[in-house]
């Protein structure tokens, strides 16, 4: 510091000169959606970092390198050496954060950048908190992995879901945001594989928005009735449905269930019309549902049963599930459970036990679990698995041959 006296003046103001030789240099930060890295060119020098918002001094935290986030916040640095000025404060506030499970945002327009760490290639469920706009809704059409996809705590613009705002996804399941005042028409265009719909917002789904479904098996969640389309025939509403009915139409016919709910009818119709075998194994097929069944019928012959129930009033089938060591009989058909299933069908048996063409599968005021929660069969290395959904061809699955034979086996 230093001013200016001669005789006959008034003295100077006192002019002031920081040497920036002798002050740290500013940290950077490098941000990855989860990961923050800090530097600065200052040689040696330590860097010290606070994430509550306070101002960071040499008693805060210090940075020894990559550091994990655990969620969004105000990142603020300084950097320290002896013998030299300390850093200005620098601030850095996360615009969005993804731990491996929800991702969170601050900024709009931000969301690619929550994955810098991770990358996307794997992302099968996202699930989304904040808000996003037109850039990051692009950026989620084009993520072809997820499968199931959450935006109930995100916001949009204007709080409105655009024409074709999901179109093209792979997704299976869908939960809106809660505060969407305004819905486009066909939402899901393209969306080849979707099987639920959970719609959090408070006013009713027009049937245009969802006009290019043709599952159904699909699931639509509502808060009230009158939310939902008169055209969807399976509806829950507060978890609990009236009747829920499935088939095996042609298509996409995916069932996927996000939620449990009560179901107070649920039945679901399968077409048997494979030969069974007489000393042979042949007319086998495989069958999961998503409830306990109560009731077997077959139009013409009544009431079915597995043959270890031992019901002398029906007309029984074999049912055998995997238990560690083989196929091995049971007597009643459990949620989410995979069974092989064979329905007599020879012309060596009478007609009254013959059950070829629809069976129907039902219960009444029942659980309809979750699809996530399956039970499996086990032999060896080998696991037995429901599939309510399609499953892309792999070299790691093995489906049952139903209706052909290969190399000789029926």
């Amino acid at each position: 510091k230093a001013f200016v006296v001669a005789d006959g003046f008034i003295n100077s103001a006192v002019a002031t000169y920081s040497p920036i030789s002798f002050t740290c240099a500013d940290a950077t930060v490098t941000y990855d959606g989860r990961y923050i890295i800090l530097a600065s060119s200052t040689e040696n020098a330590s860097i010290y970092y606070t994430v509550d918002g306070s101002n960071p001094t040499a008693k805060s935290l210090l940075y020894t390198g990559k550091t994990s986030m655990s969620g969004l916040c105000t990142v603020r640095t300084i950097v320290v050496k002896d013998n030299m000025n300390n850093s200005n404060v620098t601030t850095y506030e996360l615009p969005c954060f993804y731990g491996g499970d929800k991702v969170y945002m601050k900024t709009a327009g931000a969301l690619k950048n929550a994955f810098g760490w991770s990358g996307t290639d794997n992302i099968t469920s996202l699930n989304i908190n904040g808000p996003l706009n037109e850039e990051d809704l692009i950026f989620i059409r084009n993520l072809s992995t997820v499968n199931h996809l959450t935006l109930k705590e995100a916001s949009l613009p204007e709080n409105k879901l655009s024409d074709n705002a999901f179109a093209g996804m792979n997704i299976l399941t869908f939960s809106s945001p809660s505060n969407i005042m305004s819905v486009g028409s066909k939402l899901f265009s393209g969306c080849s594989k979707i099987s639920s719909i959970t719609w959090n917002s408070s006013i009713a789904i027009p049937s245009e928005a969802i006009s290019d479904i043709a599952n159904p098996n699909m699931l639509l969640y509502v808060k009230m009735q009158s939310y939902a389309p008169s055209s969807v025939k399976n509806v829950v509403v507060n978890g609990n449905a009236q009747n829920i009915t499935l088939s095996d139409a042609d298509g996409n016919n995916n069932f996927y269930c996000p939620t449990s709910f009560t179901a107070q009818k649920i039945s679901y119709i399968h077409n048997y019309s494979m030969e069974s075998g007489i000393g042979v194994c042949k007319g086998w097929e495989t069958i999961a549902l998503p409830f306990d069944v109560q009731s077997i019928v077959h139009p013409v012959n009544g009431i079915a049963a597995p043959f270890l129930k031992n019901d002398e009033t029906a007309k029984l089938f074999w049912l055998n599930s995997l238990d560690g060591v083989s196929f091995t009989p049971a007597s009643r058909i459990v949620a989410n459970t995979p069974y092989i299933i064979c329905m007599p069908n020879n012309a060596n048996y009478a007609d009254s036990y013959l059950l070829a063409g629809d069976i129907t599968f039902s219960a009444e005021n029942t659980m309809v679990s979750a699809s996530d929660k399956i039970n499996k069969g086990y032999k060896g290395e080998y696991v037995f698995v429901p599939a309510f959904t399609s499953v892309s061809k792999s070299n790691s699955i093995y489906p049952i041959n139903r209706n052909q034979e290969y190399n000789g086996y029926n």
